[in-house]
């Protein structure tokens, strides 16, 4: 359960181009739920897919940014909840 905003920060060997296209696009299966990866802004966005669920869960939005720095790749992991379950 994410009640407040996570930041995490990993550095990479792959570039950010292919990181960013190894995931764009993609749907995910965590723990039995659906996440949608899409892409606005040059920021990945993970999304939940909640429609189906019966039970009261709150679920993460994800947005992952890509900064190239000379041969690594810093990626920056934000979480936070929605809208919708912040109340």
């Amino acid at each position: 359960m994410v009640l407040f905003t996570r930041t995490h920060t990993y550095v990479s060997k792959l570039p950010a181009d292919e990181l960013r296209n190894k995931l764009k696009g993609k749907h995910l299966v965590i723990h039995g739920l659906d996440f949608e990866v899409y892409e606005k802004h040059d920021i990945l966005r993970i999304i939940p897919h909640a429609e189906n669920i019966d039970k009261i869960i709150t679920l993460p939005i994800t947005h992952i940014h890509f900064e190239a720095i000379e041969n690594e790749t810093k990626v920056d992991i934000m979480c936070k909840m929605r809208k919708l379950d912040s109340g």
